[in-house]
C-alpha cells in the first residue's frame, strides 16, 4: 500500500519561504556587491562601481538560470510549460487552415474542444467557455459543446440554470455517459439538490470504464 502524502505544516512553509528569501538576497544582492567591493579602490569613480556591480549581478543571475536548466525536475517543468503553448499555437493554426484542409466538421470541433481543454487547464477559463461558445453558436445541439461548458459554468459557480439545461441536452443524447452524469450531479449540487446530485453521481460511479477522481471528488462533496 501506498503510503499517505503528508500535509506540509504552515509552520514548515514559512521556514521555506524565509530561507529562499534569505538565498535570494544573498546571491543576488550581497554576493555581487561584496564581489565588486574587491576592487572599489581601482574602480575609483562610485558610478563605475555600480556598473560593475549590476553587471557582476547580471552574470550571477545568468550562471544561476544556467545552473538549474541542468536540473532534470525543472527542465521538464519549462519544456511541459513551452509544450502547452506551442500545442495552443499547433491548435489555433490546424483550425484556422482546416477550410484549405478541406478538414471534416466533426474533426475541426475536435481541435476546439483539444484547445478549450488546454486553455482550462491553464486556468484561462474565459478563453476555454469562449471557444465553446463559438460551437454552440453554429451548433447549438452539439453534444459535446453542451456538456463541456455546462460543467465549466457549474464549476465556477455561473449561469447554473442555462447549465443545467444545456448538459440535459447532452444527457438526452447519451443518458448512461458517465461525465455527462457527473456534470448533472455537480450543476444539481451548486444548485443546492444535493438529493438529486447524490443520484446522478452514483449513477456516474457505477460505469466501470469510467472510474474518474473527479467524480468520486464529487460524490464526497455531495456527502460531506
Amino acid at each position: 500500500l501506498e503510503e499517505p502524502d503528508e500535509e506540509i505544516s504552515g509552520k514548515t512553509w514559512g521556514f521555506t519561504i524565509f530561507l529562499s528569501l534569505l538565498f535570494a538576497i544573498g546571491l543576488f544582492f550581497v554576493l555581487p556587491v561584496t564581489v565588486a567591493s574587491f576592487w572599489k579602490d581601482e574602480l575609483g569613480s562610485s558610478v563605475v562601481f555600480v556598473i560593475v556591480e549590476k553587471l557582476i549581478r547580471i552574470a550571477i543571475f545568468l550562471g544561476y538560470l544556467w545552473a538549474i536548466s541542468h536540473i532534470n525536475d525543472l527542465r521538464r517543468v519549462f519544456e511541459y510549460h513551452g509544450a502547452e503553448h506551442k500545442a495552443i499555437a499547433a491548435y489555433e493554426a490546424l483550425i484556422q487552415a482546416g477550410p484549405s484542409l478541406n478538414a471534416r466538421p466533426d474533426a475541426v470541433n475536435g481541435w476546439r474542444f483539444s484547445l478549450s481543454a488546454i486553455y482550462v487547464h491553464l486556468e484561462n477559463f474565459d478563453k476555454g467557455e469562449q471557444i465553446l461558445e463559438e460551437i454552440l453558436a453554429k451548433e447549438p445541439e452539439n453534444t459535446q459543446a453542451n456538456n463541456d461548458l455546462g460543467y465549466l459554468w457549474a464549476d465556477r459557480g455561473k449561469n447554473l440554470e442555462r447549465a443545467k439545461v444545456m448538459i440535459e441536452k447532452a444527457l438526452a443524447s447519451e443518458p448512461e455517459n458517465a461525465a455527462y452524469l457527473d456534470s448533472m450531479g455537480w450543476v444539481h449540487f451548486r444548485l443546492g439538490n444535493f438529493s438529486e446530485a447524490k443520484e446522478e453521481l452514483l449513477k456516474a460511479v457505477k460505469d466501470p470504464r469510467r472510474q474518474d477522481a473527479t467524480i468520486w471528488d464529487h460524490l464526497g462533496d455531495v456527502y460531506d
